[in-house]
């Protein structure tokens, strides 16, 4: 039970890394527009990260299958790599 919850977490993790990279990758000309960039970012990032919740939740049956939950939990680990760029929790944004 609590690698499930752990899963839960990196899952968290992955997605915080995502918005950590589209942050970065923002353009920044148009200084007005920038409260409703990232909130729609955020909301598409947000709205991800809850999809795979629900679905790892579904098809682990909340951490039952083992099968399952291993798949998951190598997925979620492929996953922190893929964004190991985006781990630091500070976000330069440059205006071009």
């Amino acid at each position: 039970m609590l690698q499930h919850e752990q899963g839960h977490f990196d899952i968290a993790e992955v997605f915080a890394r995502m918005m950590r990279k589209e942050m970065a990758e923002m353009d920044l000309g148009d200084c007005k527009k920038l409260d409703l960039l990232i909130k729609k970012r955020y909301n598409k990032v947000f709205n991800k990260m809850q999809e795979m919740q629900e679905l790892y939740d579904f098809e682990t049956e909340h951490s039952q299958n083992r099968t399952e939950q291993i798949i998951w939990l190598n997925h979620i680990k492929q996953l922190l790599e893929k964004y190991s760029d985006y781990r630091n929790q500070n976000v330069v944004l440059y205006h071009h």
